[in-house]
């Protein structure tokens, strides 16, 4: 379980320079990605995604920097923003995107009680984000849908 650290945020074990931990809010095969606070020189909500521990391997770090080199290179309005990257006080790569609060899009179509036509829309707006990540991805292209930007409910 999850502590609160001394200075309020969520106690992950490690620093992430200029961003607090607050809570997480995804886990995937490498990462963890977390809520967290951008505390100098702005205040604002991020995301923010760091390897997570015991992954080691140079190939699962070179994976780890290849998607977030990947990330640096989009500019879509489907896609959220990267706005920083680095690493942690115990050596971990991290990257800091912009956070895109909402439900998870099947959540959000359910809410709205959107018809099959208004959900294939939104369909095709996540599948021209995916096919334009996968067009300036370097590398192993895995595109995240994560990191696809939904509708806010």
């Amino acid at each position: 379980m999850a502590t609160t650290s001394p200075d309020g945020g969520l106690d992950t074990g490690d620093s992430f320079g200029n961003y607090e931990t607050i809570c997480a809010i995804g886990e995937g095969g490498m990462g963890i990605v977390y809520l967290a606070e951008q505390i100098h020189p702005l205040h604002r909500e991020v995301a923010l995604k760091v390897l997570k521990p015991g992954m080691e391997s140079a190939a699962i770090w070179r994976r780890f920097e290849s998607e977030r080199q990947a990330l640096a290179l989009m500019q879509h309005p489907n896609i959220a923003t990267l706005h920083d990257a680095g690493t942690s006080a115990k050596g971990r790569p991290y990257f800091v995107m912009e956070y895109v609060d909402g439900l998870p899009i099947t959540a959000a179509c359910d809410q709205r009680c959107s018809t099959i036509a208004e959900r294939l829309a939104l369909f095709a707006e996540v599948c021209r984000a995916v096919e334009y990540a996968h067009r300036k991805r370097r590398g192993p292209s895995q595109s995240q849908a994560s990191q696809c930007r939904g509708h806010r409910a």
